[in-house]
């Protein structure tokens, strides 16, 4: 965790690296902790001597969330440290020890955002003596002051670890650079031209604004634009019902979708992002799902789409009383 300028902290996921003289951070965790930066104009290089310049620097306090340690360190503004990490989601049902283990980042086993990179300065101070390696191509469970955390090999099919005799112990999202990260840094910045935005999208950009919030566990929070009365929508029990038949009938016939299907599920719930209803209220509004096959990906074969366009008995959809924001992407270049 690191605290922001009111002194809160901000659950942050963090990497280790022994080969970074520098302690980095992305320029999105940097502008939620609002602290003040510091300019600078120092040069840096990395993988395939890729060279980038660094131009702000942070100072704050991060805290193990599982003890008392903390330390004031400095952090270096990158635009982006890695992809998301691990690349792809890691079945680990099977490993029985995990349920014995005070994990430090309880869902190390999904893909996600990394905030903060920690160097080598740090790293070899916050080890510990302890260290478990479960068995030949699987992960070293290592110790350090933030607590247990996983590194090394980890397999797309996990291999049972129940078998395993390991002291009951506990476990940051760490990883090695052999999960091959993506460059550190942009090779120079680059400014998006100024886009001239719609009234809707205007007003779309306040209402996020006005409504955002960011809950203590990391969690982001905003209420939906609606640009027409929700009251418009009409019912949407019917439709849903019938597109999820379709769908069951579909994961009967083919089984090899069932099993990511149902891992996506248990993730929402695991999440908090859905719950399961004993009482179908025929009132409230019904989100129709499917899934999209991607045979050659080499990381997410099977997605999940929420069908927002939907026509309800009004003809109308949910997308249809949305407001439509401005496009987050800058348009491509040539560098």
């Amino acid at each position: 965790m690191a605290l922001n300028k009111y002194g809160q902290p901000l659950l942050c996921r963090a990497l280790l690296d022994s080969g970074s003289q520098l302690h980095f951070i992305t320029e999105s965790c940097a502008s939620q902790l609002g602290l003040e930066r510091s300019r600078t104009d120092l040069p840096i290089s990395g993988i395939g001597n890729s060279t980038s310049t660094i131009r702000h620097i942070i100072t704050t306090s991060i805290y193990s969330r599982l003890s008392k340690f903390s330390k004031t360190i400095d952090f270096h503004v990158l635009p982006q440290i890695t992809g998301n990490h691990p690349d792809s989601f890691i079945n680990v049902d099977e490993w029985d020890i995990l349920k014995r283990l005070d994990l430090a980042d309880p869902h190390f086993y999904r893909p996600s955002k990394i905030d903060i990179l920690i160097g080598a300065e740090l790293l070899f101070t916050i080890l510990k003596q302890e260290q478990y390696r479960l068995a030949i191509d699987l992960p070293i469970l290592q110790s350090t002051e933030l607590g247990w955390v996983v590194a090394g090999k980890l397999q797309s099919k996990p291999l049972p670890l129940s078998h395993c005799n390991i002291a009951t112990t506990a476990l940051p999202t760490l990883s090695s650079l052999e999960r091959t990260p993506h460059k550190f840094w942009d090779l120079e910045d680059y400014k998006a031209p100024s886009k001239t935005l719609s009234q809707e999208e205007e007003e779309c950009e306040k209402h996020f604004k006005q409504f955002f919030s960011r809950t203590s566990s990391g969690r982001f929070i905003v209420r939906l634009p609606f640009r027409r009365n929700p009251s418009q929508l009409g019912n949407s029990l019917n439709t849903a019902s019938k597109r999820f038949k379709t769908l069951e009938r579909k994961l009967i016939s083919k089984p090899e979708l069932q099993q990511p299907y149902r891992a996506f599920v248990n993730e929402y719930i695991d999440l908090h992002h859905m719950q399961e209803i004993k009482t179908i209220p025929t009132s409230n509004y019904f989100l129709p799902h499917h899934c999209v096959v991607k045979p050659d990906s080499s990381s997410t074969k099977l997605r999940i789409v929420f069908d927002g366009s939907a026509k309800t008995s009004t003809n109308l959809s949910l997308n249809d009383l949305l407001m439509v924001g401005p496009t987050v992407q800058p348009d491509l270049f040539t560098a």
